[in-house]
């Protein structure tokens, strides 16, 4: 009998990293940096899930959980052209109660 070494989700996702990983596991990756308290590493593996993919929701939620202290519109600039990011502003307005930027910009969504 030939017995392996099972791998932890996290010795997986470190061997996957590059151009054969999924979106899936690029949020997963994400999600396993954050628990590790690599923020940096983790708001940079979620940018690039989302200038990939920008519908999807849970990685926004995730990255506006992350960048907290940080500037969000210098963030806002490291993404592609997406109406996505206009959802994004505004949820992260609305969880941070910044209601007159929030308010800007659904006048601005109005508009289009």
């Amino acid at each position: 009998f030939f017995f392996f070494k099972q791998k932890t989700a996290y010795e997986m996702l470190r061997s996957l990293v590059g151009s054969e990983m999924c979106i899936r596991d690029r949020y997963l990756y994400g999600l396993v940096l954050k628990e590790q308290q690599k923020m940096t590493e983790a708001k940079n593996v979620f940018i690039k899930v989302l200038n990939n993919f920008p519908c999807f929701w849970s990685a926004w939620l995730e990255l506006c959980k992350i960048i907290e202290n940080e500037d969000f519109r210098t963030i806002l600039l490291e993404f592609k052209e997406h109406w996505m990011k206009n959802f994004f502003l505004e949820s992260f307005c609305l969880e941070k109660f910044k209601i007159t930027l929030c308010i800007e910009v659904c006048y601005g969504l109005q508009c289009l």
